[in-house]
């Protein structure tokens, strides 16, 4: 599938970095769909971790609990 749009959901600042909640839109021929993705990326915009959920409850689950641990 072909990422073809994308949004930020949420953002958390984390040590060392920023996280991100994305919703990206997916396509295929005679599919379409979404995925979640929460990325972790350092202060020059550099991913450092990388994690995709087809569920949004988990995704948003797996977010909430990074939120917890994250700096402010």
């Amino acid at each position: 599938m072909i990422a073809i749009n994308s949004e930020i959901l949420d953002e958390a600042e984390i040590i060392g970095g920023v996280a991100q909640l994305i919703r990206v839109q997916m396509w295929e021929p005679n599919k379409s769909g979404a995925k979640l993705i929460i990325t972790a990326a350092d202060y020059h915009h550099e991913t450092f971790e990388e994690w995709e959920f087809v569920d949004e409850d988990e995704a948003r689950g797996a977010f909430a609990d990074l939120q917890s641990k994250a700096i402010c």
